[in-house]
């Protein structure tokens, strides 16, 4: 392997590359997806799916990150829930992108809840941190390409555009609430499906 012949410095550059290379990957794939839901030409796989299922699944996969961080995730999810139609990998990325960004910008030692229940005829999720709240000069462009808080680790403004999409794409809505200093509580809607209404 060529990368066991590097010099430290070699493989410290090495490795600097590969991560800004990986990040330009994933703004390209970003800005590819969206374009697509912006067209109608994302390829939707709708299917019954039952939220709490993906909800713990995602959990699971940050709950790493949050130990590392010492970082309370918890989740309060309504029994017997009814499915909501939707193409499960989309929603996925939505709740990776919703409690990524909630471990993301709480701090150490701070928490983050996510609530599933029904509401309305529609399920609806909730993910709340004890961040530090989005300025208010944001937080009514928040869900549009580009837009990103001053906070360190701030990302390229298209992971709640992204969101936003899938969810009306799926006859939902999404919305923010948040104060300084209070932390930001994030909510969406998917329709229950027409079976189970």
């Amino acid at each position: 392997c060529i990368r066991d012949s590097l010099t430290p410095g070699q493989q410290q550059m090495f490795e600097i590359i590969r991560g800004s290379t990986q990040r330009m990957l994933e703004l390209v794939n970003a800005i590819l997806d969206i374009s697509r839901l912006e067209s109608g030409r994302m390829p939707m796989q709708e299917t019954q799916v039952v939220l709490p299922h993906l909800v713990e699944n995602v959990i699971e996969l940050q709950s790493a990150l949050a130990e590392q961080r010492s970082l309370r995730i918890t989740s309060s999810i309504a029994p017997e829930l009814p499915a909501v139609t939707a193409d499960p990998r989309l929603i996925e990325r939505v709740l990776q992108n919703l409690i990524g960004n909630a471990l993301k910008f709480t701090p150490d030692g701070g928490g983050v809840c996510v609530v599933v229940q029904p509401v309305a005829g529609e399920i609806q999720v909730q993910v709340a941190d004890t961040g530090p709240g989005i300025p208010a000069e944001i937080q009514a462009r928040l869900f549009q390409k580009f837009v990103s808080g001053r906070q360190e680790g701030s990302g390229s403004g298209l992971g709640l555009a992204f969101c936003r999409m899938v969810v009306e794409n799926h006859g939902g809505r999404i919305w923010a609430e948040s104060a300084p200093g209070r932390g930001s509580t994030f909510r969406f809607t998917l329709p229950v499906a027409s079976h189970a209404r």
